[in-house]
């Protein structure tokens, strides 16, 4: 009696894998498969990967594939708008856990690559056919227009600011900027401290760098600013907000001319009442108007000169991590930066301006904890410096007003414990971020400022400077 072959139909998971097996003629995988079964390589890049239109770049891989005497190549892919570039490199690696491949920046400029995202995969048997590949992933090509490098610092851990003064307890960096100056910048940096006398004392620090011997100078101005108060500047004045000594919670605004830091306040508005004391101030460009943020997250509006009650401007109880008053887009305006959204208000009827995507990506790398603004390429156009992390992002303005990231600069982590309970360890956060030309050589440098506290109890401990200066 004949008996029919049982049908595939009957296992077809089964049918399926032993017909993958047959057409592709792959072994046991040792990584990952791809649709036919057959072992594709795995790689990881050490560190941040990036590559550059300026410098030649090594990168560090771990490669992983099922044969490791097979040819490997490494493939760096990028299109868009119909154009695509392609750059092939074959390995010559001792070990492939362990794989230095050199990217000239002359063959990518060779190939047609430009600033921006590209696609990364390794190649085994990449002379075959059709080579096993690993999945792509995505590193970015610097923009050379926005290329910064870190400078100085000791060992890449920066320049520590001064303790505050025995007998005092320190309430953290309260701000952070830049002043125009001839030949070069210095950055001006507000410390708060509360005494032995229950008084709050803002301590002003003048921070000159000097980029023959990769350091700084700090200088504390001759006069600090006494009581809880809330800082700002412009390229022409430091602002600052004090509380008036009384039962009421009343505040002076006062300015120093940058051109003479050590030079007397000059009150404007004096006892402004306030429903709590103000965290951050930023003045309009043309120092008619300012805005102030409290504790309760509320952020209102007055005018600098005059006598009326602050005016809300919003307020939904989200932490208020930064303010900025600039011309950003077109007009000047007041952006309110939250972890999570940054709204731009206008500075006339403080209104908020329509939500758009000019804004929207700059979250994407997770919550921001400060952001400054300035034209960093010399196009005249504002771009973005955004603290996501301990990690900055660079965004570019375009001629069609939309942003794009352009390059990323990571700050080192710290890896210590709290002082005053060794059980914890400290966390560091960016908690000042400004622009200016600070080594005399033509282009916009920037100044990064952070802090160290405790985690869980978020005691402040040591703040910390650092300095990327634009190039090569």
């Amino acid at each position: 009696m004949h008996h029919q072959a049982p049908a595939f139909t009957a296992f077809p998971r089964l049918a399926a894998l032993l017909l993958a097996g047959a057409t592709a003629h792959c072994a046991q995988p040792a990584c990952e498969r791809d649709p036919l079964g057959c072992s594709v390589p795995m790689v990881t890049i050490a560190g941040t990967p990036r590559l550059s239109l300026t410098r030649d770049v090594t990168l560090q891989l771990n490669i992983k594939k099922q044969f490791s005497t097979s040819p490997t190549a490494l493939r760096v892919q990028q299109g868009s708008g119909g154009q695509r570039a392609e750059l092939l490199i074959r390995l010559q690696c001792p070990e492939l856990a362990a794989c230095a491949v050199p990217v000239a920046s002359a063959d990518l400029k060779a190939s047609s690559f430009l600033p921006g995202e590209a696609q990364l995969a390794v190649l085994d048997a990449p002379d075959s056919t059709e080579p096993l590949a690993s999945s792509a992933q995505t590193l970015r090509i610097d923009d050379p227009q926005f290329v910064f490098v870190p400078d100085g610092g000791d060992a890449g851990v920066g320049w520590p600011l001064p303790d505050v003064a025995p007998g005092s307890q320190n309430l953290g960096l309260r701000w952070m900027s830049a002043v125009p100056t001839v030949g070069s910048a210095q950055g001006i940096l507000a410390r708060a401290a509360l005494d032995s006398g229950n008084y709050e004392v803002n301590s002003l620090y003048i921070a000159t760098y000097n980029a023959i011997s990769h350091d700084f100078t700090l200088t504390p101005r001759a006069n600090g600013i006494i009581g809880r108060s809330a800082v700002y500047s412009d390229a022409s004045y430091l602002w600052h907000m004090t509380r008036v000594n009384g039962q009421a919670e009343s505040y002076n605004l006062a300015r120093i001319d940058l051109r003479n830091i050590n030079g007397p306040d000059v009150t404007l508005r004096m006892k402004t009442p306030l429903t709590g004391p103000p965290t951050l101030l930023a003045v309009t460009p043309d120092g008619v108007s300012a805005a102030i943020a409290d504790e309760t997250q509320a952020i209102s509006h007055f005018s600098t000169g005059g006598a009326e009650a602050p005016s809300p401007v919003t307020g939904d109880g989200r932490p208020v991590v930064a303010l900025q008053a600039f011309a950003l887009i077109s007009s000047p305006q007041l952006a309110v930066v939250n972890p999570d959204r940054i709204r731009l208000f206008d500075v006339v009827g403080w209104q908020a301006l329509p939500a758009g995507n000019a804004l929207s990506g700059l979250t994407a790398g997770g919550p921001i904890s400060t952001l400054t603004a300035s034209d960093l390429n010399g196009d005249g156009l504002t771009d973005l410096l955004v603290a996501n992390g301990l990690t900055l992002a660079i965004w570019a303005q375009r001629a069609d007003r939309t942003f794009a990231v352009v390059n990323y600069l990571q700050l080192p982590a710290v890896n210590a414990p709290c002082p005053e309970n060794p059980d914890l360890k400290l966390v560091r956060t960016v908690r000042g971020l400004a622009s200016g030309e600070l080594d005399g050589v033509p282009g916009v440098d920037l100044l990064v400022a952070t802090e160290d506290t405790c985690e869980q109890t978020g005691t402040p401990q040591t703040v910390r400077l650092f300095v990327f200066l634009h190039g090569n």
